[in-house]
C-alpha cells in the first residue's frame, strides 16, 4: 500500500508541475538507438532505410539482419535483437516519412 502511494504522489506531482509550467517544463526523453550488430554500416542507415521505405521494401528487418550474428544468438536473444532492430527501422523510416512529406 505504502509503495501505491508513493507512486500516486509522484504522478500527482508531475502533474502538478505540468499545469504550473506546461509541458516544456518536463525532462525530455532522448531517443537512444539500441547498439547492435547490422548488416550496414550505422553512416548508410539512414540513407538505407530511407530508401527501403521509398521502395516499399517486403522484408526490410531482414535486410537490416547481420546474418552471421544472428545465427550465433540463442532465441532470447534473437527475439530480443528483431525487437531492436524493428525500433531502429521505425525511428529511421519515421524520419524519412517526414522528410518525403516536406
Amino acid at each position: 500500500m505504502k509503495k501505491c502511494k508513493s507512486e500516486l504522489k509522484k504522478l500527482a506531482q508531475m502533474a502538478k508541475l505540468r499545469m504550473k509550467e506546461g509541458y516544456s517544463a518536463l525532462p525530455k526523453k532522448e531517443k537512444v538507438l539500441p547498439d547492435i550488430p547490422l548488416a550496414i554500416k550505422k553512416e548508410e542507415l539512414a540513407e538505407r532505410i530511407a530508401e527501403m521505405v521509398r521502395n516499399c521494401a517486403i522484408n526490410p528487418l531482414g535486410q537490416l539482419t547481420d546474418k552471421s550474428a544472428f545465427q550465433k544468438m540463442s532465441s532470447d536473444q534473437k527475439d530480443r535483437y528483431i525487437l531492436q532492430l524493428s525500433k531502429i527501422y521505425k525511428y529511421y523510416s519515421d524520419r524519412a516519412n517526414t522528410d518525403m512529406r516536406a
